[in-house]
This record gives C-alpha cells, sequence and structure tokens, in this order.
C-alpha cells in the first residue's frame, strides 16, 4: 500500500490564538437514532471548514432498538463515556458533540455548537508540532522537548472522509444516511513526556478497514483536552 503524506501541523510555540491549529469537533451518534441526522448533517458543513477537524463516532448501545449501527466499535461509547465522566454529564446521550476535548453540545443544537466552536476557535489553546512522516508500511510520529505540566498521550485515529448507509430498521428506517469522517480504528500508540519522543507504528490498523485518513491527536488521558493534532491521507 502506498501512501501519501497530506499535512503536517503548524507549529506554535505558545498557546495557539485563532488561526492556529484545527479545532477537533467529535460527534457521537447512531443510526438508531432519531435526532441525529441534523447533527451529522450539521458535523458535514464543519468539515468543509479548513480550521476544523471534524471526527463521527458511531456508538452502539441503542442498536437493541431495531437497527444494529454499521459503524459502531464498543471503544466509542468508551470514549464518550470518558469525556461525560469529566464533564460531569450523567449518563450518555446522542447526538453529542465534544470541541476540542472541552465542553459538550447537543449534536442538534445548531447555534449552540456554532457558538462553542468560535469560542474554541478564538480562545487560547494549547498547539504542540507533531509531525508525520513515512516509513515504508509505517508512521513515524514525532514531538521536539517542549515544557508541558503533565504527561500527554498520542492517539492515532484512522478514519473515513465519506460513507453512507442504507438504514432499514428502527427509527431512521427507510433513510440513507450520509457521514463525514467516520472512525474505522482508533488507539493510544505513546505517552509523551515532555522529551523529544518518535513513535513508529503501522499506517494501517490490525483490522480491516477502509479509512482514508489518519489523525493523531494529543490529549491529557481518555477524555481529556486536545493538545495537538495532525492529519495524513492514505492512498492505496
Amino acid at each position: 500500500m502506498r501512501h501519501l503524506l497530506w499535512a503536517v501541523m503548524i507549529l506554535l510555540a505558545a498557546p495557539a490564538l485563532a488561526g492556529g491549529r484545527p479545532v477537533v469537533v467529535e460527534l457521537f451518534t447512531s443510526q438508531g437514532c432519531g435526532e441525529c441526522p441534523p447533527a451529522q448533517a450539521l458535523l458535514e458543513e464543519l468539515s468543509g471548514r479548513e480550521n476544523v477537524l471534524a471526527l463521527t463516532w458511531a456508538v452502539d448501545y441503542w442498536d437493541f432498538m431495531g437497527w444494529r449501527d454499521t459503524f459502531a466499535a464498543p471503544g466509542h461509547a468508551a470514549r464518550q463515556r470518558a469525556y461525560n465522566d469529566r464533564f460531569g454529564e450523567p449518563g450518555l446521550y446522542t447526538p453529542e458533540i465534544v470541541i476540542d476535548g472541552r465542553r459538550e453540545v447537543v449534536g442538534s443544537q445548531r447555534d449552540a455548537v456554532l457558538a462553542a466552536l468560535a469560542d474554541a476557535a478564538a480562545a487560547e489553546r494549547p498547539d504542540f508540532r507533531i509531525d508525520m512522516s513515512e516509513e515504508g508500511e509505517f508512521c513515524i510520529a514525532s514531538l521536539p522537548a517542549s515544557r508541558i505540566h503533565r504527561p500527554l498521550q498520542l492517539r492515532a485515529i484512522w478514519y473515513k472522509s465519506r460513507d453512507r448507509v442504507t438504514v432499514t430498521g428502527g427509527r431512521n428506517a427507510g433513510r440513507e444516511l450520509g457521514y463525514r469522517n467516520v472512525v474505522k480504528a482508533a488507539r493510544v500508540i505513546g505517552v509523551w513526556d515532555g522529551e523529544e519522543m518518535h513513535v513508529r507504528f503501522p499506517l494501517s490498523p490490525p483490522e480491516s478497514t477502509d479509512a482514508d485518513h489518519l489523525a493523531i491527536l494529543l490529549e491529557e488521558g481518555d477524555g481529556g483536552p486536545v493538545h495537538g493534532v495532525a492529519v495524513m491521507a492514505l492512498h492505496s
């Protein structure tokens, strides 16, 4: 498989202001959720912005309602739960949008989502450089030495930029749903303590996926704020 490097995100030595690294917008959704299609349409709109990395995490906890989500994986709900535990949000719900790992918004409330996104883009935000390079069938993620207050973890996320599914059961029966940036696999690939670091890992995950992009998030553990972003396109 041949892989093409798409982008290496910008280094800013100080916290980024508006116009810095992309704001990460994560939608937790389900094909069995009748309120989710408007949130998915909003995420599609946001995914076209240069200053946004939009990600769709399909969850499986509504699968008992007549339709099994074809994009869901147990780890997706676990990520949502980690966020909500930190936010003090009781339980899980869809559609939920998490912005930069710092706040959550009901994903179908367009005005609230756009306001939260504008606030995040204008705020001072950490932006540590993550360089991505290729070595055969492997990716090398590199971080320079920097002063940090606590260890941060590197999470690799493989996603497909566009996908569609026809739902034949449950609350969205008879609908064809469109998706942007559907997460196909994700895992923690390392923990950074501020020293210069190079992590080597396969460009393709062990799971058989049709992902066409690889993102790396630098974050404060599970359910923590985002401190850096890098994205690479994958081409077979």
